[in-house]
Formats: structure tokens, sequence, C-alpha cells
């Protein structure tokens, strides 16, 4: 791979040899390519020359668009290429429904070497502007289109920007040609998961910009898209918040109340990650209020995913199923499914809706959505999309599928990798070592999942933070560390409070009851009443999930004090009601206990 990599490095030089006792103009592939360009006519000499600007396949409107000159119209063009596709210097192949052309690398690397300087500029830049055209109208396309073939023009044309982009930034470039075609191709660099490439040159072109260029449609686009690729590479950092604010400032300014909503998504997405759960009800409700005023179905939609899955997280459980059913269990419309600056909220509206599920006590209802997620996740193919999909993974781990969740692990890591999903990536072995803490690997789980909280506070990505705490004082309870485990409950409990997850509120209580019997002296409470008050508060937010636990241990307590009756009388009704998911530890466990009792 290294040599044929510096043999493309090389353009693949033309001084190859061919056989000693071949005609002289195929003993080499320079004499070759000299003998065929001197069999074309001047004009088609000129058109080989000008084609040289693109990059891999183009369509004949490109070449139509950019060859074309004052001394050359299209129907010279239109024949040229004809007789070149004919004497085999232009290669040509239907792709889908449109034929499309290209030069063969030695043949490219051989005439760009003729063209003259003057010429070359005059090229690049209606290269680069057709680039732009071609974007502004058909990079909106990407998200809805399935296939390999459908994607493949989109596949091309970057090929043809970034050749584009670096002559406009380059020494003798156009850079207000450059900002506009950064800012045209930025959704779909987004689109396509080129996350690396959308943040160098949104970050170059917001360098580049002027007084005629600051608080345009095109800043607003390149903020955004600059916020958002930082956002996933390198986690919460201020570079990423300004972008995103600042593209939101422009839109309220500009009075574009519709991209006004659409932002507010990834902003949304922003203290999302950053586990600020108060402010993601907040920028939920203010997304509400502009598409409740605009009246805009995809706006609507968007805004009702973003409140249901904010109250979920909140603990407004009734609420969040209530707002989050018209968005997941209808056919949507295309375009209400579409994305808009990086931010995939019908994916995170159905991670809301499982959890949600899961919540309530549906564990079958939410293990088959979890299934449908990660299964539209592949078929996608959209590399955002599969790593926010993989979330899924935490309520894989509460309900008990450790398997399911492991094969998932795999190939989430895998991709994590390879797109530079640095955040993601911690999360993924952070969820390994959860798996290890769970199937009983006390030690090594707790030390790699402190290892991993770590990486991921430094990037600020706190979504996950108060499950890995349970899981982590999980993990201590069961190696003997009740001190650790219940220094680790009183942090937590602020941060719950900090920030309004109180959704798992009900979960922290039951925990500190499991330290309590195991050191009493820990604190003035007793277990019976932390049980007591995890069952109230898992009530009124209607949590069957969490109320399930706690009156599994409340019942094994009085069960050991001889309080049969009463633990049967308590623990019975909720396991009764709770039909899904009796494969699960937690259903297995109020089984147990239920026998214990009788």
């Amino acid at each position: 791979m290294e040599q044929t990599a510096a043999l493309l490095d090389q353009r693949l030089t033309h001084l190859w040899q061919g056989l000693r006792t071949a005609p002289p103009r195929q003993q080499t592939l320079q004499a070759t390519l000299d003998w065929s360009y001197g069999l074309l006519s001047e004009t088609e000499r000129a058109v080989l020359r000008r084609l040289a600007v693109f990059v891999g396949n183009f369509p004949l409107d490109a070449a139509l668009e950019v060859v074309t000159n004052d001394t050359l119209d299209r129907a010279s063009v239109f024949a040229a290429i004809d007789n070149l596709v004919e004497k085999s210097m232009v290669a040509a192949r239907p792709i889908g429904a449109m034929m499309r052309y290209r030069l063969l690398d030695t043949t490219r690397a051989y005439v760009i070497e003729l063209g003259r300087d003057d010429e070359w500029q005059e090229l690049a830049r209606r290269h680069a502007a057709y680039c732009r055209l071609w974007f502004e109208q058909n990079g909106s396309e990407w998200t809805s289109l399935s296939t390999p073939l459908e994607r493949a023009p989109h596949f091309n044309a970057v090929d043809n920007v970034r050749s584009a982009l670096e002559w406009c930034f380059g020494e003798n470039g156009d850079t207000s040609l450059g900002v506009g075609l950064v800012a045209s191709v930025a959704p779909v660099f987004r689109a396509m998961g080129l996350l690396p490439e959308c943040q160098r040159w949104t970050e170059r072109a917001l360098q580049s910009l002027d007084d005629a260029t600051r608080g345009t449609s095109e800043e607003m686009q390149l903020q955004a898209a600059f916020g958002v690729s930082m956002m996933f590479m390198r986690g919460h950092n201020e570079m990423s918040a300004a972008a995103l604010n600042r593209s939101l400032e422009i839109a309220e300014a500009r009075g574009d109340d519709l991209n006004a909503a659409r932002l507010l998504g990834p902003i949304h997405f922003f203290h999302l990650r950053s586990g600020e759960f108060r402010l993601c009800v907040e920028y939920a409700e203010r997304c509400t209020e502009i598409a409740d005023r605009i009246g805009d179905p995809a706006a609507t939609t968007l805004s009702r995913a973003l409140l249901g899955l904010s109250y979920c997280l909140v603990g407004r459980l009734a609420e969040a199923h209530a707002t989050l059913k018209p968005v997941v269990e209808p056919a949507l419309s295309p375009a209400s499914k579409q994305m808009h600056y990086g931010f995939d909220h019908y994916t995170w509206a159905r991670i809301g809706w499982s959890t949600n599920l899961w919540l309530e006590g549906h564990t079958d209802r939410a293990r088959a959505v979890i299934r449908q997620c990660f299964k539209d996740a592949e078929t996608m193919r959209h590399p955002v999309s599969f790593a926010i999909s993989l979330s899924s993974i935490a309520t894989l781990l509460w309900i008990g599928d450790f398997d399911v969740a492991e094969e998932h692990l795999v190939s989430f890591i895998a991709r994590a990798e390879t797109q530079a999903f640095g955040p993601y990536l911690s999360m993924g072995h952070a969820y390994k070592a959860e798996i290890a803490i769970r199937r009983g690997d006390f030690e090594a789980g707790v030390t790699a999942l402190r290892k991993q909280l770590e990486d991921l506070h430094a990037t600020r990505f706190e979504l996950f933070t108060v499950r890995f705490h349970f899981v982590l004082i999980m993990g201590l309870l069961a190696g003997g560390r009740s001190a650790e485990a219940w220094e680790l409950v009183e942090e937590t409990e602020q941060l719950i409070e900090e920030k309004g997850y109180y959704s798992y509120l009900p979960e922290l209580l039951r925990l500190r009851g499991c330290i309590l019997l195991a050191a009493p002296g820990l604190s003035h409470m007793d277990a019976e009443t932390c049980f007591t008050l995890s069952l109230d508060v898992s009530r009124r937010q209607g949590a069957g999930a969490w109320e399930i636990r706690a009156a599994t241990d409340l019942a094994r307590l009085w069960t050991v004090q001889g309080r049969t009756e009463e633990a049967d009388g308590l623990l019975r009704p909720v396991y009764e009601r709770l039909t899904e998911g009796r494969d699960t530890p937690a259903l297995r466990a109020a089984a147990q206990a239920l026998a214990q009792a009788g």
C-alpha cells in the first residue's frame, strides 16, 4: 500500500518502460502519450487540456459549462469530447441514468504539464464556480439518497470540490469564491460524515470572511458546520459553542425563523451532550415557539423531538410519551426526517422514545424500537446517525441484554476510530467497562470506567456521566468499597440537582439504600427510608423500571425482618403490572423475592 501511494504521489511517472521490442511510441508511457496527443486536432488538444481541470468523473454539462470560452463554443466542445472518447483519450461510462466522462490519471497528469498558467487560472475559477452552483442546487439531496449508485455523483463532485478548494485558498486563488464554495458544500461534508474536512475548510473560510460576508447566510452555514464538526471530533469547547451561537444569532438578526428553528437542533444537542438538561428544556421550548409561529411541518417535528427528549431526561415521562409518539409512530414525510446542520433529530427522537418506553416499564417495546433504530442506521450508512443510534446501548445495558450490546459495540468502536469521533470512542470503551462490571469483573471494570470518565470529562461529554456514576457505585459496592460508593452517591446527587437529570433520581435513592444495607454507619438515614423515597419518586414519574427495583429491594428487606405479608403486598402488584421483560435481571430478581416472601 505504501508503494502504491508513493506511485500515486508521483503522478504515475511517464517514464515507465514498456517492452524493448515494441515500436518506439510504445517503449515508454511518455512516448505513447506524445504520439497520441500529436494525432489530435488543435481543438481536441485544447479541449483535452481544459478537461484536465476535472478530478475523476464529470458529466457532459459540467464540461460544457467549464471548458467553453470565447474561442471554444459548446458545439465544438461537444464534438471534441465525442472524438476524444473515440480516440481513447477520454473514458466514458454510464453511472445511473447519466453518462459520465473522465481522463485517466496518467493522461490528466500529462496534459496538465502542457497547460498555460493564464489558461489554468481561468479554468480553475470556472471550475470552482461550477462546483459551487452544483452543490447549491443538489447538495440537499444527499440525505434522501439511500444507495451507492444514487450517491455516486455526490462522491465524484466532492473529489472536484477538494481540488477547487485547494485552488481557491491557494497562492493565486479566489478566497471569496472559496468562502461561497465551502458554505455550499459544508452540509454535504456533514451529511457524508467527512467531519475532518468539514472542520478544516469551514475554519479556513471563516478566517477569510470580510465585511461583505459577515452576517450573511454564508457565514451562518459556515459557523454551524464548524461548530458541529468540532463538537463531534473534539468534544464540547468554547469554539464549538461560540460558532453555534453565532450561527443562531445571524439567523435571528436576518429574521430567518426557519433556520433559527433548525439551528436550535444542534445547539440543543450541544447542551444535551454537555449534560445541561435544564437548558435542553429551555431550547426545546424556544424551538417549539418558533415552529408554532411559522407553521412549518418539518420544524414542528423537530421541536417535538427536542421537547419529548428533554421531558424524558428530566423525569416528565407522561409528557415525553405524549410528545414523542406523534414523531416516531406515524410514517413521516422525508422532509420531516431530513437532517439540518448535522443534527439527526429523528434518530434522537427514537432514542428518547425507546428510553421512555423502558422507564415506563414497556421493555419489549423498547427493545423493538432499538432494533429498528440500529437497522435503519446501518441502512442509511451515515456515520453521525450510526454513532448517535449507539446511544441506545445505554438502555440495552439497563435492560440486561449484554450480548446484544457487546455485539453492536464492536462495530461502533471501529467506526468511531475511523471517523475520528473522539468522545464517542471514549463512550464506547466506557460501555465495555460497564459490561465488565455487570458481569462481575468489578476491579478491572471500575478502573477502566474511571479512566474513560476522565477522558469524557476532558471533552465535556457529560451526557452519560450520571449513569456511569451509577455503574461505578454498583462496582464499588460489590467490591466491598462502601465508603467510596457513598462518596460518589453524594457527588452524583449534587450533579442531578444541578443539571436537572431527575429521571435518574429514583435509582440514586435506591442505591443509597443498598449502600446503607452494607454500611449503616455512613448516614443517619436507614435503607428502608431510601427505598421508600425511591418508590415514591418513581411512582410520581411513572417509572416502572425504577419502581420494580426499589420494590424488590424493600420487599427483600422486609422479608429478612419477617414482614413477609407486607413484602408480598408491596411487590406483587408491581410485578404483575409489568408484563414485559420477564426475562430481564430486574424482573427475575423480583420473581425470586416474591418466592422468598411466599
